[in-house]
């Protein structure tokens, strides 16, 4: 029981870390940093993980192990990885947590069995689960959460409260599928609505998401406009200034050519000395 805990444990780890390094959109080093970090505290919980096994008590500290787990990756994750806003870092975070309880509780009711610890069928459900979600982030979310994190700043209040809603409620259910037995019906009922009403919230946030991003590349775009008229305009009026100047020039030039061709050498001076005292 205890070495097919921790090879699933292993192999919930090993995608920790992918999806902490995908999860990194507006990262504060670089790629090979971010991954020694994400090497790091992937290798921390696995130690960590360990020592609660060997205590050989899995079901009594499982929430100990699931929090602890959370709070870490939180932690590095906002702290550490990410630059910018903290609220929509922890927005992004929260999401992934009940990303990862949706495969932990998907995992107990396909197989029934307590936190999905056991066997091949398991650890074959929990990778393609994981590649599944993944590959949906990959080419649906990440490209998104780029363009879009550095204008997010306004919102991330409402953001974090929204994570914070969805992942209490994957936890509150995952925690009482736990205490159960057996996977009762009323429970795959419950989680399966909450999945529904998780994906309405996605498709919603998505659309919010795109949105700023429309909206913020529409107002760039009039401030281009802005600055471009307002160029436009000084060199307009520039143009108009120097085009003054240069017949204002051509004017005295004539004035003082016709005086020197008349000798009065003495007009000349009283015509320059009044245009500089103009």
């Amino acid at each position: 029981m205890i070495i097919e805990a921790v090879l699933t444990n292993l192999i919930n780890n090993l995608f920790h870390l992918i999806w902490l390094y995908a999860l990194t959109v507006n990262p504060r080093y670089d790629k090979k940093r971010t991954l020694g970090i994400c090497i790091g505290t992937m290798v921390s919980i696995e130690i960590m993980s360990l020592a609660i096994f060997y205590l050989d008590i899995l079901k009594e500290v499982f929430v100990l192990g699931y929090l602890s787990t959370a709070i870490i990756i939180a932690l590095v994750y906002i702290l550490i990885l990410q630059k910018g806003s903290h609220g929509v870092s922890l927005f992004i975070i929260l999401c992934y947590f009940s990303v990862w309880v949706i495969i932990f509780e998907t995992i107990s009711v396909t197989t029934g069995t307590f936190i999905g610890a056991g066997n091949t069928r398991i650890w074959i459900e929990r990778i393609v689960l994981n590649v599944i979600f993944l590959s949906l982030f990959s080419k649906f979310f990440r490209q998104r959460l780029t363009d879009v994190f550095p204008s997010l700043t306004f919102a991330s209040k409402f953001l974090s409260a929204l994570g914070l809603m969805i992942f209490a409620t994957y936890s509150l259910m995952l925690f009482i599928s736990q205490i159960q037995e057996d996977i009762q019906p009323s429970t795959v009922a419950v989680f399966l609505m909450v999945s529904l009403l998780s994906l309405l919230m996605a498709i919603v946030a998505l659309k919010y998401l795109d949105e700023v991003r429309s909206l913020n590349e529409s107002n760039l775009i009039k401030i281009q406009n802005e600055h471009l008229s307002d160029l436009i305009d000084s060199y307009t009026d520039a143009e108009r200034q120097m085009a003054r100047i240069r017949h204002d020039f051509h004017h005295h030039m004539q004035a003082i050519a016709q005086m020197a061709k008349e000798g009065d050498d003495d007009g000349i001076l009283e015509y320059l000395e009044d245009y500089a005292s103009k």
